[in-house]
């Protein structure tokens, strides 16, 4: 643009100055003419970089609304993704304790030698242990219907590819610069795809947000261990203090301004939906690890 400008500045001088010296007649009028050429300059040149500020403003300002928009779309999306993979995690850890009351009173209905008043006890019990099965069941499916997507054969390599791309841009806007460190081999697991790759790009985003706007870095890495498949994050930012550690997978805790600090957690409860684990270590940049274990088989 600046080149495109001084090209043309320098084309309009020389053109205008031969044109100048062709209509003048005299000394006076070539000063008239390049005084009036002169003010014709400035007049259309603040015209046009007031038109082309204005332009550019309105559409960063449009921008920007359009990315508070899809932020408020996310975040709200995110919260129920969460409540759904919270309510169904605490199913599955009712019907558990419920398979304990079950077998409990199971055997307790054949001992033999029942009064009548513990025989209308035990009908009771039971019965309130079936209801409570009926309620485990509904939450487990209501809090499945706000999961999106659905347990898939994942290619997790491909996935953090999509992911990549999709943090590109957020990467791009920060000024920080974002590479893949992967297996050569593919890794397989069975998974909820829309969840994983929306944790991945909450890592990824968050760690733009920790690095420095010039010269920031991040690298995705994805590896397997003997059972799990292992994703991991790294940047070189200021890193997390090992007493803060465990706060910030807090529900509300978050050190940025105007964040409700729900991405983090929603990376844990990603991780425990599927049976895995998330632990944050020192990065070998200089920053955070964020490290998340995902079984390679799938969790009953």
């Amino acid at each position: 643009m600046a080149v495109s400008y001084l090209t043309l500045c320098v084309v309009y001088i020389l053109f205008s100055g031969m044109l100048a010296a062709q209509w003048a007649h005299s000394i006076e009028e070539l000063q008239a003419i390049e005084t009036y050429k002169g003010i014709g300059f400035v007049v259309a040149t603040s015209v046009f970089l007031f038109v082309f500020s204005w332009l550019l403003l309105h559409g960063i300002a449009r921008r920007e609304v359009e990315i508070a928009r899809q932020r408020e779309d996310l975040v709200f999306a995110e919260r129920k993704a969460l409540a759904g993979m919270l309510a169904s995690s605490v199913a599955h850890d009712i019907n558990n304790i419920l398979l304990i009351i079950t077998l409990g009173l199971e055997r307790f209905s054949q001992t033999g030698h029942l009064s009548y008043l513990e025989k209308e006890l035990l009908t009771e019990m039971v019965l309130a242990n079936q209801n409570m099965k009926r309620l485990a069941r509904r939450l487990m499916e209501s809090g499945r219907a706000n999961i999106p997507g659905e347990m898939t054969q994942i290619n997790l390599k491909q996935l953090v590819g999509e992911a990549l791309e999709l943090g590109r841009a957020h990467c791009k806007q920060k000024g920080c610069r974002i590479e893949a460190v992967q297996d050569s081999d593919d890794i397989e697991l069975r998974g909820n795809e829309t969840i994983i790759q929306q944790m991945m790009l909450n890592l990824i985003v968050n760690a733009a947000d920790a690095v420095p706007s010039n010269g920031g870095r991040i690298e995705v890495r994805v590896s397997t261990s003997s059972d799990a498949a292992l994703i991991e994050v790294h940047d070189n930012g200021p890193g997390i203090p090992s007493e803060k550690r465990d706060q910030v997978f807090d529900a509300h805790f978050s050190t940025k301004r105007n964040h409700v600090g729900l991405g983090l957690l929603s990376v844990k409860a990603c991780a425990a939906f599927h049976k895995g684990a998330v632990v944050i270590k020192e990065s070998d940049l200089g920053g955070a690890c964020f490290q998340v274990a995902l079984p390679l088989k799938a969790a009953a």
